[in-house]
């Protein structure tokens, strides 16, 4: 899979290269038009993500709902759910209900 700005700087070097619209750059490549002109509004989360871990690394013990509701009291307006996105513990195979070389194992 090819992120939206690897495709964006594909357009770029055909556009250049070739000496073509962005139109027809991204006929010619495949490159959804779309992809180029519109660009992510989304806020940087790196801030939040270092804090996640920070405070998951000295509360060990905590969950995904105590986690949140310290990021609240520190001024953080995100939803609850990025705590679970941003802990690292999804990541672990134990989380996921797998064994320690990461093969899921059956219930029942």
């Amino acid at each position: 899979m090819v992120r939206p700005t690897e495709r964006r700087s594909w357009v770029a070097w055909v556009r250049e290269a070739y000496q073509v619209s962005e139109r027809r750059a991204c006929r010619a490549t495949g490159v959804a038009r779309s992809t180029i002109t519109d660009r992510s509004r989304r806020p940087a989360q790196e801030p939040l993500r270092r804090r996640l871990r920070e405070l998951a690394g000295t509360r060990v013990s905590y969950g995904y709902k105590r986690l949140h509701i310290l990021r609240c009291r520190e001024g953080w307006t995100v939803n609850h759910k990025r705590a679970t996105d941003f802990t690292g513990r999804r990541d672990s195979p134990s989380s996921a209900g797998g064994s320690s070389d990461g093969r899921v194992q059956r219930r029942g």
